[in-house]
């Protein structure tokens, strides 16, 4: 890998849909547990890994971009 020309892209982390309290993880608990018990899953294992890279690309003052897509709502 040429560390020179490598950035950290992340893509789509939002509260709606990375937090076990609100948005579409709230609405899977209430409706759907099974399926809420595997995301919420993946949510504890993928943010962890992500914040490590997070800091391991800032540390090497490499770049870091995020882009979110979605519907322009209030929450």
């Amino acid at each position: 890998m040429d560390w020179s020309r490598t950035g950290l892209l992340v893509i789509d982390y939002q509260n709606y849909s990375c937090s076990a309290d609100l948005g579409m993880v709230l609405t899977l608990v209430q409706k759907y547990p099974e399926v809420a018990d595997y995301y919420v899953a993946r949510i504890q294992k993928t943010i962890p890994n992500t914040r490590q890279s997070l800091d391991t690309f800032r540390k090497m003052t490499r770049e870091v971009l995020f882009t979110r897509h979605g519907y322009r709502l209030a929450d």
